[in-house]
């Protein structure tokens, strides 16, 4: 959080050149039972702070591994695909952390400075925007301002029988070394001491100022002390007490009691319904019916089946029609039988189809020798290999039987590969999130049978009958399992480990609804303890706005603001008189300040206009991207194209999804698309291909598939926008491969 702006209501040239602050502070609820003591009197939750520093064990934290942000209109208008782009830097940089747990035990591979200098921008009184936004980012995560609370008052009181600013202050520490956990003064090594600032007109305050113990130490400010920061300096990654202080609170040997996300559901097999059995059905019938009846009229045939969407087309189709009859040839002699002969007719016709998207269609496939159920969101996106068996009777007299001759009997089977759906569903009830399979009952064949013609010829009564028939047989396979139900709990307390990482995904928000575009459900899991054992549990949620929206308002001289409600600080320890442990829950408002550039005037009485011109007047802030190149630090607002804004949402990948495979078959070779870029590369950006394929940097998946199954994969293309820009973009990819 930005100190200066928040103590002070207004931001002013930071003097350069000052000692390192760092180390890590832990945030949780301001004045909260029982730091009832954490007041403004003493520098607690003044000038927009959205939290307090607390001790050891009164840590709050996320636990839910996927953070998404977006960004609004708001925003897009005034620092436009610059802003997003630097904005993304600083997510990039949490995203790059490994898991916490793989750090060594000193931190010794991780820098104890980070913060460079722009001396172009920092004439300019640029504030750098990705710097700042990492800040606030870190800030939400769990970290307080490490330099600011350091030394902090624990109690103010004045000294008997006299009044301010005779007072008596009581002093502890709420900085915690990264490596002992201990209360430390010293930060990345550099040793604090303080002095107490007391204010006794209007509202009696004070507040504790840190200080280095050595003048001369450069600064080397972590990225929790940004506060702390000046004109022109900027951050290139997180620094040893940084990453320290995450790793205390997201690692994994620090096992708290909370609960998940308020938007989480808990998928809990052992709620007393014991095992179950669970027979499946022929997944080619669903399929055909899907594809010519309505909403209504399949729902109608499948009560339980939740039909999330429908879309209409229409198509041209020719239905072919094969009759069999018996005829004599013209030139054959009096008597000869007729002959079996085939008459094929076809007619054009219109036929509307449907495609559903569904919510609770599954189906199994065999993953190394484990059953696994997979959603099915579109039938009409399965394709498979199929077989069916034409079998044809002909009773026919040869051409030169004697008459009275009986009919020679004649069978023939032929068996045909098909492209059709095949396999099995299981439509899952609405109580459950899901079934946990625990094995395999019994397995059966079933075979349909569909008598396409059988026309005959003779008179009657006669015993010289000549007749044809065909039959279709059509298999298919539905297996019974064992099974325990997975029900959905919305509440959920439990002993949790830390999360170990976190990832943040960007996803499109429509700042016209309040919302995504479409709902994003991520499924993850947490370890959990119960009867001192860990187990893996599993999650879903169902994201419908950002955990974190990045927006730009007029906030005057406030560099930043974040909206953090009490309801973000999510208490799930009960007990009287802690504060603590518990977890940040979404949604949290990150807004930068549209106003700049900004001048500000201060008026005096030494000279005529005083402070009252524009050659007196004192820059308070501009925003500014920049780094260590020799280009020319952006300046907010940019004036960004219209093309760049266009491209911040034409810049996509249109595949939907790629073809089916087949087991031990040259794959087709797909070519992926995108719109909105140029100079396009791709590549696998998380998840595996199937066994065998592989991605050219030109976007071509190819090779010959190993084995069956669905395999999930994301894919990452960067591309150059208009305007000249690079920018990246990830979509998630499924392909079935047919055994």
């Amino acid at each position: 959080m930005l100190r200066l702006a928040k103590i002070f209501g207004c931001l002013a040239l930071l003097a350069f050149g000052g000692q390192l602050a760092s180390g890590y502070a832990l945030l949780g609820p301001g004045a909260n039972d029982p730091d009832t003591w954490q007041v403004p009197e003493i520098g607690y939750m003044v000038g927009g702070d959205i939290g307090t520093p607390k001790n050891l064990g009164e840590e709050y934290r996320w636990n839910t591994p996927v953070i998404y942000y977006g960004f609004n209109q708001n925003f897009l208008d005034y620092f436009g695909s610059n802003g997003v782009a630097a904005v993304e830097q600083a997510f990039a940089i949490l995203n790059r952390l490994t898991n916490f747990s793989k750090y060594s035990a000193n931190l010794s591979e991780v820098p104890l400075e980070t913060m460079r200098v722009n001396y172009r921008a920092q004439a300019l009184h640029l504030y750098d925007l990705k710097t700042i936004a990492l800040n606030l980012v870190v800030e939400e995560l769990g970290l307080a301002e490490s330099d600011r609370y350091v030394w902090t008052l624990r109690s103010r009181e004045t000294q008997p029988g006299l009044s301010c600013p005779w007072m008596i202050y009581r002093v502890i520490k709420r900085n915690f070394d990264p490596v002992t956990w201990e209360p430390s003064s010293y930060l990345n090594g550099t040793l604090y001491s303080y002095v107490i600032d007391e204010y006794c007109t209007g509202t009696p305050t004070a507040t504790t100022t840190p200080f280095t113990v050595d003048p001369l130490v450069f600064n080397t400010y972590p990225i929790t002390s940004m506060g702390t920061f000046g004109y022109g300096q900027y951050t290139t990654a997180m620094t040893r007490d940084d990453i320290g202080g995450l790793r205390y609170i997201y690692g994994t040997n620090n096992v708290n009691w909370e609960s998940m996300s308020s938007d989480s559901t808990f998928f809990a097999t052992n709620t007393g319904g014991g095992q179950q059995l669970l027979i499946t059905s022929n997944l080619t019938l669903l399929a055909a019916q899907a594809l010519t009846n309505n909403a209504a009229a399949l729902q109608g045939l499948y009560p339980d089946l939740n039909i999330v969407a429908t879309a209409n087309i229409f198509t041209n189709i020719w239905v072919t029609n094969i009759t069999a009859y018996f005829t004599n040839y013209p030139m054959d002699p009096v008597g000869t039988p007729p002959h079996q002969v085939f008459t094929t007719t076809r007619t054009l016709t219109v036929q509307t189809q449907y495609r559903h998207t569904f919510g609770n269609l599954m189906t199994f496939v065999l993953r190394n020798g484990v059953w696994v159920m997979v959603p099915v969101p579109d039938v009409n996106l399965l394709t498979g290999r199929d077989f069916y068996t034409v079998q044809t009777t002909t009773m026919v007299n040869s051409p030169f039987d004697p008459v009275g001759t009986p009919p020679h009997v004649s069978t023939t089977s032929v068996t045909y590969p098909t492209n059709e759906v095949v396999g099995e569903y299981f439509i899952l009830p609405p109580s459950l999130c899901s079934i946990a399979i625990l094995g395999l009952q019994a397995t059966f064949t079933n075979s349909y049978t569909n008598v396409v013609s059988s026309p005959t010829n003779g008179p009657p009564g006669s015993t010289n009958i000549q007749s044809y028939s065909q039959t279709i047989v059509n298999y298919s396979t539905n297996h019974w399992f064992n099974y325990y139900p997975v029900e959905c709990l919305t509440a959920n307390t439990n002993l949790r480990q830390g999360i170990d990482h976190f990832t943040f995904v960007r996803a499109n928000y429509d700042s016209l609804v309040g919302r995504f575009f479409q709902p994003i459900t991520n499924i993850y899991s947490q370890v959990l303890i119960s009867n001192s054992q860990p187990y893996t549990a599993w999650m879903r949620r169902v994201v419908t706005k950002p955990d974190f929206l990045i927006t730009a308002s007029d906030l005057l001289g406030f560099l930043a603001s974040r909206t953090t409600t009490p309801g973000n600080f999510n208490d799930a320890n009960k007990n009287p008189g802690i504060s603590g442990p518990g977890n940040i829950e979404p949604n949290m408002v990150i807004t930068f300040n549209k106003v700049g550039p900004l001048l500000q005037n201060v008026y005096g009485t030494n000279y005529i206009l005083s402070g009252l011109s524009e050659s007196t007047a004192r820059t308070n802030f501009i925003w500014g991207s920049f780094d260590g190149g020799t280009n020319a630090p952006v300046v907010y607002p940019s004036g960004t194209s219209i093309a760049n804004l266009e491209a911040q949402i034409l810049f996509q990948i249109t595949t939907a999804r790629p073809p089916n495979g087949t087991a031990r078959t040259a794959y087709p070779a797909t070519q992926l698309q995108a719109t909105g870029a140029q100079s396009l590369t791709w590549s696998l950006a998380g998840g595996s291909l199937p066994p065998g394929l592989s991605l050219s940097p030109s976007g071509v998946i190819s090779g010959t598939p190993s084995s069956g199954g669905t395999y999930s994969f994301t894919v990452s293309l960067t591309g150059i926008i208009p305007g000249g820009y690079s920018r990246t973009i990830t979509r998630s990819l499924t392909i079935t491969i047919n055994p």
